[in-house]
């Protein structure tokens, strides 16, 4: 399989070769790590929180109901997916590996769940269909209306205002400073936990 995108592939080589010394990161230590993830990161949440992966126009399917097509555990009308066209991604695998070199596995729990899952209620009901599945053929796609949930702010960070705040020889909180469109915004709460093969981001960036 092809890499996904080379910046993560390089990082993720970096990050695991960093000691830490039985210990929790210091500053540097936490700018080291942190820059190249949350960078990568920008693109992971955009692809499972924003405009989503670029597509072709065409439906890949109509009326997408799983599950033997049981629509009456649907709470929502059907909807079109569209074709995935970002050859970097043709597969659900593909789009999780992507995600487990950026951010740890206890974190992206209930990501994957609710991008390829889709979310229910109590009785089981859906209500919110996933945002990646693939059709008929094995081909990824997308749903339609995934663009339409875009809420992310364009938000960046000043490793230089890294402040760390607590942590273990295998988890470290630390505050930084974000802006959104450029403009000063909120000091951010993150954490980094060691994953056993390198450093990965334990909260959201966006």
């Amino acid at each position: 399989m092809k890499r996904i995108f080379a910046l993560i592939f390089v990082s993720s080589l970096l990050i695991a070769a960093l000691p830490s010394c039985g210990a929790a990161l210091d500053e540097e230590g936490v700018r080291a790590v942190a820059t190249p993830l949350i960078e990568a990161s920008f693109e992971i949440n955009d692809i499972f929180f924003g405009d989503g992966l670029a597509h072709e126009g065409d439906a890949s399917f109509d009326n997408y109901v799983p599950d033997g097509n049981d629509s009456s555990k649907y709470d929502v009308k059907p909807v079109q997916y569209l074709v995935v066209t970002d050859d970097r991604f043709l597969s659900i695998d593909d789009l999780k590996e992507a995600a487990r070199a950026v951010y740890t596995d206890a974190y992206l729990a209930n990501v994957f769940k609710i991008a390829f899952e889709g979310m229910t209620q109590g009785d089981g009901t859906v209500y919110q269909y996933p945002r990646y599945v693939s059709n008929v053929i094995g081909t990824l796609s997308v749903r339609s209306d995934a663009a339409e949930e875009n809420d992310l702010k364009n938000r960046t960070y000043d490793l230089s205002t890294v402040k760390v705040t607590g942590g273990s020889k295998n988890l470290v909180y630390f505050t930084v400073q974000s802006y959104v469109d450029g403009e000063q915004d909120i000091t951010v709460r993150l954490s980094l936990r060691d994953e056993g093969n390198g450093w990965r981001l334990d909260s959201p960036t966006y």
